[in-house]
């Protein structure tokens, strides 16, 4: 009877032994992967991935914006020789100022775009006019027109040519993200690669300590 208590004893402590030992095996592994600086270089290479895959992105899907303006002037002369008595412009001289706001986004699901704008412009334009090659004299003889133009603008664009820009930035985006789950999984591999190697290491030792453990626990009950 004490024979076999000493034997369910030794069980008992074995086995509490074994838990104990168990628990530390996740914890050396978490020490491994903390400690070890052989994949330094993969973190970085999945980081440099992943900062491209966010710049992409943020480049491709979010609404880009561009305010515009500008000023243009033209000048239109005349000559005409005619017997007609009608008044014709002979003059006419137009300054132009505008300013533009557009904005446009592009989706991931598909290569199309989506284009906002509108546009205010304010064309001033000066005519004189003439009446059988001389100044005309009446009423209206010279003016002046300024206009106040507002132009809004949407427009949806779905390209039906693979070569299109849009198509060829999403398939950037997309290899983009083919690029990075690579590194990640080369990163992961050479992770299971080394902790194999630690492992069997840590597998050997610890079987020996077990061992040890156990000859002594049944040594002394």
């Amino acid at each position: 009877m004490f024979e076999l208590m000493k034997i369910i004893v030794g069980t008992i402590s074995f086995l509490f032994v074994v838990n104990i030992l168990a628990l530390t095996e996740q914890e050396f592994i978490d020490k491994v992967l903390s400690r070890d600086t052989h994949f330094e270089k993969d973190k970085i290479y999945v980081a440099i991935k992943q900062i491209e895959l966010d710049a992409s992105k943020h480049s491709y899907v979010h609404w880009n914006t561009n305010l515009t303006a500008s000023l243009s002037n033209s000048y239109y002369d005349i000559n005409k020789d005619t017997t007609s008595t009608s008044v014709y412009e002979k003059y006419r001289l137009k300054d132009t100022k505008s300013i533009g706001l557009t904005t446009q986004r592009k989706f991931l699901s598909n290569p199309s775009s989506l284009t906002l704008s509108v546009k205010r412009s304010i064309p001033n334009i000066n005519i004189e006019r003439y009446r059988q090659e001389r100044p005309y004299t009446g009423n209206n003889a010279k003016y002046n027109v300024t206009t106040f133009d507002n132009t809004y603008a949407f427009s949806y664009k779905y390209p039906l040519l693979k070569h299109d820009n849009n198509a060829t930035s999403l398939k950037s985006y997309r290899r983009n993200i083919l690029d990075l789950k690579r590194e990640e999984l080369d990163f992961h591999d050479a992770q299971e690669g080394f902790l194999v190697d630690r492992l069997e290491q840590y597998i050997d030792w610890n079987f020996y300590q077990k061992m040890l453990i156990f000859t002594y626990i049944i040594g002394n009950h």
